[in-house]
This record gives C-alpha cells, sequence and structure tokens, in this order.
C-alpha cells in the first residue's frame, strides 16, 4: 500500500483523518506520484477518492502513474470507485502521454 494510503488509513484507525484530509487541502498544488506503483485495497481506494472530491474544483493535483487511466481499477479494485476518481480528475485536466525511454535509466545505460 502506498504511503498517502498507509498514512489515510492509519488516521482513520486513530481518528485523525480529519486533521491528515485538511493539511492535504492546504497546497496549491498537491502531487500523486506512481499512482499504480501500489495496488489498494478498498478501503485506501475510498480514502484516496474523498481527498479527490475534496480537492474537485478547489485546489491543482497532479498524477502521475505508469498505469493508463484504463487499467486504474486494478490499482483501486474497484470499477466504480475507479470511474468516480478518474471522472473528478480528467473533468478538467491536461493529460499528458509521454512515451519512450525511462528518463532516469537513459543516463544510467
Amino acid at each position: 500500500m502506498s504511503d498517502l494510503a498507509m498514512k489515510f488509513v492509519e488516521a482513520k484507525q486513530v481518528g485523525k483523518l480529519i486533521r491528515v484530509m485538511a493539511s492535504l487541502m492546504h497546497p496549491s498544488l498537491l502531487v500523486l506520484d506512481e499512482l499504480g506503483y501500489d495496488h489498494l485495497d478498498l478501503e485506501a481506494s475510498k480514502l484516496i477518492f474523498k481527498l479527490v472530491a475534496a480537492r474537485y474544483e478547489q485546489k491543482s493535483l497532479m498524477v502521475t502513474s505508469n498505469f493508463p487511466i484504463s487499467r486504474w481499477s486494478e490499482v483501486f479494485g474497484s470499477d466504480a470507485l475507479t470511474q468516480v476518481i478518474a471522472d473528478r480528475l480528467i473533468h478538467h485536466a491536461e493529460i499528458i502521454n509521454i512515451k519512450g525511454k525511462s528518463y532516469r535509466l537513459k543516463n544510467h545505460l
């Protein structure tokens, strides 16, 4: 499970979810990096949805992923939940699809 998802689940368990969510509403831009690196359980996915929904049309959110949106249900574990998350992210989005060799690996090889 991703660090953010673990932070959400732990905060919920100790009754501090509202505080954590409020702290994630402050930045003008919040970056969710490497979406899909870990598959999320349903509880974590629901908490990610709450974050996306809370920031929707309020603050900027940037998502990076090696997964195409069509495969995000593998990450979130639910087709319906994936649809509502993607709907909010895509509505005002600029989608940049980068193809080619990894920038990080390019200098290493």
